[in-house]
Parts: structure tokens; C-alpha cells; sequence
């Protein structure tokens, strides 16, 4: 059952990525993006980060940066390794900076 469940996610998710990031999408074979989403939920796991709406949200976060941290703003870094924040705090605030900082305002970097 919880094969089933993953499986439906990782094709909700999917639908999600390449509606959000169609150019970058359109090429991807859909084992790939899978693979991906994979990855990401086990990555996104590490911080706490469990709802699925969550997880949905940090893979598209992910889409742009990668899943190596290392290539993430220093400001997500701040907050992923944020122990004080729960896995929804801490997409809350990426979503949040991410906004402001495509305004060209990092007004809510931990």
C-alpha cells in the first residue's frame, strides 16, 4: 500500500514540475523525473520536511537549484539546517525568501 501511495505522489508531483517548469521539463523522460522526486523526498526527509504538500513544495525549490545543498542560496542553507523550525516552517520560509528574493529583496533570510 505504501508502494501505491508513493507511486500516486510521485506522479502528482510530476504533473506539478512540469506544469510549473515546462521548458525545462519538456525533454526530461518521465523515469528520470521520477528518479528525481525520489531523490528529493529522501533529501527533503533529512530535513524534516514530511507532508507531502511540503515535499512537493521543496522539489520545486529543488527543480531550480539541484538536490546537491551545496549549490542552494546561503540563505536556504540557513534555514534547512534550522533545528528550531518544523519541516512546514521551514518551506514557509524558502517560499517566502524565494519570493522576495526574485523582487530583489532578501528581506526574510534567516
Amino acid at each position: 500500500m505504501l508502494e501505491v501511495k508513493l507511486k500516486n505522489f510521485e506522479i502528482a508531483t510530476a504533473e506539478k514540475i512540469r506544469l510549473a517548469f515546462p521548458e525545462q521539463t519538456a525533454k526530461l523522460d518521465a523515469a528520470v523525473l521520477a528518479g528525481f522526486i525520489r531523490q528529493g523526498v529522501d533529501l527533503a526527509e533529512n530535513y524534516a520536511i514530511e507532508r507531502a504538500e511540503d515535499v512537493q513544495s521543496f522539489l520545486l525549490f529543488a527543480v531550480q537549484y539541484g538536490l546537491d545543498v551545496r549549490r542552494y542560496p546561503q540563505w536556504a542553507g540557513l534555514i534547512l539546517l534550522n533545528a528550531e523550525l518544523t519541516g512546514s516552517e521551514k518551506v514557509e520560509q524558502i517560499n517566502s525568501t524565494q519570493l522576495d528574493a526574485n523582487k530583489g529583496e532578501l528581506s526574510r533570510a534567516v
